[in-house]
């Protein structure tokens, strides 16, 4: 047999085994996915979207042609986050704040304990396609996050936690978009 027949061989080979690959669906990038959680819920930051779901992929080959894996790496990346809030509470506890702002960081540090337990329970659910459990689990973790940021103004203090508490209700609301785009999508 001639080379060329040969590699001629291995190209149809390589096509042949690619070819199913290719019909059963496009990959869903992380852009296509931000595009259209925006188209849900318009105050989405683009680019802390496409930031958010490239950057806590956790593995370098993981491609999508579904789009809950991105909602669950966003919900991750939320639990995740909470997880940071309650080491940057304990830190800031550490130095001895005075009564009143002590009171409040221990009043978030059990607040952000249920974030984290309710974000948890939502990657969960996402894994499981249960969105119901996962959008009750989100909206009780957001709950406690305004709890935390709302103790601060009813004690009379600037919250310094109100930059995380921010991003945690971002990471919620672009896991909660994310989700009502796989349903959409049948996932």
């Amino acid at each position: 047999m001639k080379p060329y027949s040969m590699i001629s061989i291995t190209l149809c080979s390589l096509l042949l085994l690619t070819l199913p690959l290719h019909l059963a669906g496009a990959q869903v990038t992380a852009p296509e996915t931000c595009k259209a959680a925006i188209k849900v819920v318009s105050n989405i930051d683009y680019k802390f979207c496409v930031s958010t779901l490239n950057e806590n992929r956790t593995f370098v080959f993981l491609d999508a042609n579904d789009t809950r894996v991105f909602a669950n790496i966003s919900a991750t990346a939320a639990t995740t986050h909470a997880h940071n809030v309650i080491t940057s509470i304990q830190d800031s506890l550490r130095k001895s704040p005075e009564p009143v702002t002590k009171s409040v960081l221990m009043h978030c540090t059990g607040s952000y304990n249920n974030v984290a337990s309710s974000w948890g329970k939502a990657v969960i659910a996402i894994n499981e396609k249960n969105d119901d459990v996962a959008k009750i689990s989100l909206r009780e973790g957001m709950t406690s996050v305004i709890s935390c940021e709302t103790q601060f103004g009813t004690a009379g203090k600037l919250s310094p936690l109100t930059g995380m508490n921010v991003v945690s209700a971002e990471l919620v609301t672009l896991t909660y978009a994310i989700l009502e785009v796989a349903e959409k999508n049948k996932y």
